[in-house]
């Protein structure tokens, strides 16, 4: 099934950018999964939460926070959720208005830095949306960002670091398939 007049190429799925050796990583903060943050996310009234990082390793800042396959259980609970530096909220937040923002801020001891990040949600969606510059594809075997060229342009002229962009092909995640 096909939508008319839509050209598939202007969507981007948002990755890691692997070509960096040691980027921040969900595991790497000490005490997020024991902080039970996924039950205190979905409340209205999440309070700013200040966790560290793990003080073993000489991390790379990134724009972006990806949360890791390495747990299944975990990933099914956080699959939903991607982590931005404070410089992105205001690109999601004017692209897509229904996107929960929870702020964290990561401190890292050994180099008395703090930084703050933003947890999103967006609701999940079978489908790229038309009406949406930010989506979330949630399929079977699949979880997935997506942005409209508007979108990656936006981000890639404020130098982000951590993320690389994929061509969505022409067909991919319309109409649910």
């Amino acid at each position: 099934m096909s939508i008319k007049g839509v050209d598939y190429m202007d969507f981007y799925v948002i990755e890691r950018d692997n070509r960096l050796h040691n980027p921040i990583k969900v595991s790497d903060i000490i005490g997020f999964f024991d902080a039970n943050i996924s039950d205190e996310l979905e409340k209205d009234d999440f309070s700013a939460k200040s966790l560290f990082l793990n003080e073993a390793k000489d991390y790379e800042y990134v724009d972006f926070i990806f949360f890791d396959h390495s747990s299944t259980i975990l990933y099914k609970i956080y699959r939903n959720y991607l982590m931005i530096s404070d410089k992105y909220k205001v690109i999601f937040s004017k692209y897509n208005q229904k996107i929960l923002f929870k702020p964290i801020a990561l401190i890292d001891k050994s180099k008395s830095k703090h930084q703050l990040y933003w947890i999103i949600k967006i609701e999940p969606s079978t489908k790229i949306s038309l009406q949406e510059r930010i989506i979330h594809i949630c399929l079977k075997n699949e979880n997935k960002f997506i942005v409209t060229l508007e979108v990656v342009e936006s981000i890639l002229r404020r130098s982000c670091l951590g993320v690389a962009f994929q061509k969505i092909e022409k067909g991919v995640y319309q109409d649910g398939e």
